[in-house]
């Protein structure tokens, strides 16, 4: 949540959260860094700090077993989709997989098996924080800020 601040603090989304774009730093305070910056947007101006307009992209932006659901209706990405992605991160990490990820292979019709699945149903046996996580990220509006120390707190 850290990382994402800070980008986000910075007038840009990332659009590619996902476990193999995390480093975790061996020789300091453990701390997390967050690589792959070729498909990063600008999500509001940084002289006016003026959210940009909600619109479409062309194509699934990222990489499609971590997008968000808006990102895979082509909707442009924003705080709530960097946000989504490190969701499904999470939940990966923790339970081990993710049901539209088989042995690291994309099924066909990710975006089908993501709206069958609530974040509650996705952390069943672990904190039901994780999935609250999930939830959550999914009821943001696209200009609304997440409310990044609230989940700290909750973490």
């Amino acid at each position: 949540i850290d990382a994402l601040q800070h980008v986000h603090s910075h007038h840009l989304v990332h659009c590619d959260v996902k476990p193999a774009n995390f480093l975790f730093e061996r020789h300091q305070t453990g701390g997390i860094k967050l690589i792959d910056w070729g498909l990063a947007k600008l999500y509001r101006d940084p002289a006016t700090l003026v959210h940009r307009p909600e619109g479409s992209i062309s194509s699934l932006l990222g990489t499609r077993s971590f997008a968000s659901i808006n990102v895979h209706y082509h909707k442009c990405p924003s705080r709530r989709d960097d946000m989504e992605s490190l969701a499904y991160t999470i939940l990966l990490l923790l339970c081990g997989g993710l049901p539209w990820v088989v042995n690291g292979i994309k099924r066909v019709g990710v975006l089908r098996e993501k709206l069958k699945w609530s974040g509650g149903a996705l952390s069943i046996g672990n904190p039901a924080v994780f999935g609250d996580f999930l939830d959550y990220t999914r009821t943001l509006a696209f200009d609304e800020e997440p409310d990044y120390a609230g989940w700290r707190r909750r973490f």
